[in-house]
């Protein structure tokens, strides 16, 4: 057992992540009832929502008001699309905001990206876990949530 506090401990930085999940190891049953993971699952799948091709593009379109319109951007605007279509709302306008106060220049799709990338892949990460420990069938179903 360890003797670190509740100050102390490591917790998961992912927004809605459960705190048991941290902890949990696909060896052990799941510390909560069944219920309780698929709610999580469920709203961990919701954090990964992807946003809307009319929302990356309206996104883009507020950073024009700090960047220059490439003269080519209709050109280049679904490939913007494409590189962006996995992030969720949320995390895009993070992105975005974030160049707006550190770029000179209008990136490119992989540069906006650098910005979330580790918050992506934690909600990825937590989202697979879930359903890891769902798909396991293993739970406590005496305990409280």
């Amino acid at each position: 057992m360890s003797n670190r506090n509740a100050l102390t401990e490591r917790r998961p930085s992912t927004a809605g992540a459960p705190l048991w999940l941290a902890r949990w190891m696909v060896a052990h049953p799941a510390p909560v009832p069944k219920a309780a993971v698929e709610r999580a699952l469920d709203q961990a799948l919701q954090a990964m929502a992807p946003a809307t091709p009319a929302q990356i593009a309206a996104r883009l379109e507020m950073a024009f008001v700090l960047f220059r319109r490439p003269e080519n951007f209709i050109d280049q605007q679904p490939a913007y699309l494409r590189a962006l279509e996995d992030i969720p709302p949320d995390l895009l306008d993070q992105a975005m905001r974030q160049v707006e106060k550190k770029c000179k220049f209008l990136p490119t799709p992989a540069e906006i990206r650098v910005f979330i990338e580790d918050q992506l892949t934690e909600r990825m990460v937590t989202a697979k876990r879930l359903e890891i420990c769902l798909n396991n069938g293993r739970f406590n179903e005496g305990a409280r949530t």
